[in-house]
């Protein structure tokens, strides 16, 4: 555990989100620590495109906490009065619990939703794997009925991802994955 600012990675609050600004903390990151984030800056030589991005990483809330927690980082503030509070209810403090099991487990774990889910899990580098599985995390009193379970697993079908549900239950990670299968 790093314990002082020297030695720790800056991130930014600005408006709500969390940035980094350096290339080498960007690295670090991601290949000692395999937080991805996303890039969420223009390109210099192409600001008017919108298809590929650049500095700065805005990292997950979930990221953050989990970085906070390990002692990796220190948060700045922009000034616009904007600090770091999340989690602040039991739905995010189950989503930073998930996504932290599933990093403990070695995962690469980014944002899922554009597959519909909380997290998109991946066995390695997002830039040389697919996501196998799509998260999504679910309160112990939530209930479903038959037709969004059936509509998850086909939509997991379709882009070839395991669905997973994820419930914190007196702080231990469930999973129970939904997959669809023609009878």
């Amino acid at each position: 555990m790093q314990n002082n600012e020297h030695d720790q990675i800056q991130v930014e609050v600005s408006a709500g989100r969390a940035l980094v600004w350096d290339l080498e903390d960007l690295k670090t990151l991601r290949t000692k620590h395999r937080i991805i984030g996303a890039m969420v800056g223009s390109l210099e030589a192409q600001p008017l495109q919108n298809i590929f991005y650049g500095m700065p990483l805005a990292l997950l809330p979930e990221e953050v906490s989990l970085l906070q927690k390990q002692g990796l980082i220190y948060i700045t503030n922009t000034g616009d009065g904007a600090g770091w509070n999340y989690p602040q209810n039991a739905k995010e403090r189950d989503r930073c619990t998930v996504f932290e099991y599933l990093w403990t487990k070695g995962y690469y774990v980014t944002c899922g939703t554009k597959f519909g889910g909380d997290f998109l899990v991946y066995p390695g580098d997002p830039a040389r794997y697919h996501s196998h599985y799509v998260v999504t995390v679910v309160q112990e009193s939530d209930t479903f009925d038959p037709r969004s379970l059936v509509a998850t697993g086909r939509l997991g079908s379709n882009v070839k991802k395991t669905q997973v549900k994820a419930c914190v239950s007196n702080g231990s990670v469930q999973l129970w994955s939904v997959q669809w299968a023609a009878i």
